[in-house]
């Protein structure tokens, strides 16, 4: 928490206001296990429709499937149409769909996409590798 109110107070200010830090409570197997809710139920603290880019950097990696579902849908609520969506991934499931847990998730490049669309998410653009994962650009529908 002493994070997210520091990069309010410094980080916040230094981008005319363009960026949010929230903290939000949630349970992860592998990083927090007394957490108040499931990743499956979490609700974002921002305001609807307002944000124009999100950076979801090493996050679905992190993520089962039905976590995902939910996080990639409480992303395009927060989000105005047209707005893009960075989003990395490790790509390289055994089963072909998904596979892992919240320590490791991969998915394939076309499961994610059917996750993304399900929540009004267009793939735009595969942007290669971003710190060891496949970075994909996404538009808000």
């Amino acid at each position: 928490m002493d994070l997210v109110n520091w990069s309010n107070a410094y980080l916040r200010p230094s981008s005319s206001q363009r960026f949010l830090f929230a903290f939000m409570d949630v349970q992860s197997d592998a990083y927090a296990t007394e957490g108040a809710k499931r990743a499956e139920d979490a609700v974002f603290p921002v305001q609807l429709g307002h944000f124009t880019f999100v950076i979801a950097a090493s996050l679905f990696t992190h993520l089962a499937a039905d976590a995902a579902r939910n996080y990639l849908k409480q992303a395009r609520t927060a989000c105005a149409s047209g707005a893009r969506m960075i989003a990395s991934l490790h790509i390289e499931p055994a089963d072909g769909k998904s596979a892992g847990d919240t320590y490791r998730a991969d998915y394939t490049r076309e499961f994610f996409a059917e996750l993304a669309d399900e929540a009004d998410w267009t793939l735009n653009a595969m942007l290669g590798e971003l710190a060891g994962q496949e970075a994909l650009l996404f538009t808000a529908r």
